[in-house]
């Protein structure tokens, strides 16, 4: 009954991505129009699985060590409070 219930895992929504990643919405829906951040839109509602979000995350953090340095857009996916680094 477990694996059933994980194969139905609750979906994020873009308040719930931001918060995770501590940016603001708007952060969210500019990567989505760059097609740089996975999700899937059901009817005009994005919605995104936890696990692809925490995998993305991990994926952003390596590319930034591999280039010595974060870019600007994955700065704004570091795990910063609202309004103190983070890029919007």
């Amino acid at each position: 009954m477990e694996r059933q219930a994980s194969r139905f895992e609750r979906f994020l929504t873009i308040k719930d991505v931001a918060d995770l990643l501590s940016v603001h919405p708007m952060t969210i829906y500019k990567l989505l129009k760059e097609g740089r951040m996975p999700g899937v839109r059901f009817g005009g509602v994005w919605r995104f699985s936890r696990r692809a979000i925490e995998k993305w995350e991990r994926d952003q953090e390596i590319r930034g060590l591999e280039r010595g340095s974060l870019d600007s857009r994955s700065a704004a996916v570091r795990r910063s409070p609202r309004g103190q680094g983070a890029t919007t």
